[in-house]
């Protein structure tokens, strides 16, 4: 899902808690639409608990770029974490043409990536969910 895509879903899904919340760029057809979806699809359970972490979101600037990346990288970390193969995950990150060894150097994520890979808390984690033997 690209950032654009992923604006609008997020902007629909926050529209469930301030009906007159807007992002720029969106089409405010397809916005429309995908919010009366959501409506429709949410139990109230679900919205009641997401209300107070939707809240919090629209007391902040919305970056829908910023959230779009971690949410990216996190996803990086997950699986990471899962396979504990470190060389296919920097290559994974690796754009068209760069070569593998200069991946760390000019993909900012692929470093941050590396960093999680060698601290403290990724091997426990790792030990925690029985994937270090993997």
């Amino acid at each position: 899902m690209d950032v654009s895509e992923f604006t609008l879903v997020m902007t629909a899904l926050l529209r469930q808690f301030e009906p007159m919340f807007s992002a720029g760029g969106v089409d405010p057809a397809r916005l429309d639409s995908l919010s009366r979806s959501i409506t429709r699809a949410m139990p109230r359970e679900l919205h009641a608990e997401l209300t107070p972490a939707a809240r919090a979101v629209l007391k902040r600037p919305f970056d829908p770029a910023v959230i779009h990346g971690a949410a990216l990288e996190f996803g990086d970390r997950i699986a990471l974490l899962a396979t504990g193969d470190l060389p296919a995950a920097i290559a994974a990150l690796a754009p068209p043409g760069v070569l593998p060894g200069r991946v760390i150097d000019e993909v900012p994520a692929a470093g941050r990536l590396l960093r999680v890979a060698l601290s403290e808390r990724f091997l426990e984690a790792r030990r925690l969910t029985g994937f270090q033997d993997t």
